[in-house]
């Protein structure tokens, strides 16, 4: 959760924990709400890959990379009408972070 507030400015909306565990947390990134918890038990973590439209890709890829994110991708004008950035975030997820060319 920590990544996702400084990286993107999300707001965290609720936190269900157990033991220091997240078992349930949800985080507003812009108009979008986020459900995330961590694996416990028999689950292995499992990253996962979000696509997320931002008003400034540029200024979200550079504020990622310093809430320790790693590039992947820098911010590119893409041929589908997208400029997108590709960050990893500490947990293995990928950030896909876009602005539309018409934006």
């Amino acid at each position: 959760i920590d990544f996702v507030t400084n990286a993107f400015g999300g707001k965290e909306l609720m936190r269900h924990d157990e033991g220091g565990i997240i078992l349930h947390a949800k985080v507003q990134i812009g108009d979008s709400v986020i459900e995330l918890g961590e694996s416990r038990g028999p689950s292995l973590p499992m990253p996962t890959a979000i696509y997320l439209y931002v008003d400034d890709v540029d200024a979200k890829y550079e504020q990622a990379l310093k809430a320790g994110g790693v590039s992947m991708l820098a911010p590119t004008d893409q041929d589908y009408g997208d400029r997108n950035a590709w960050v990893k975030d500490p947990f293995d997820n990928v950030w896909y972070i876009a602005t539309g060319k018409a934006q």
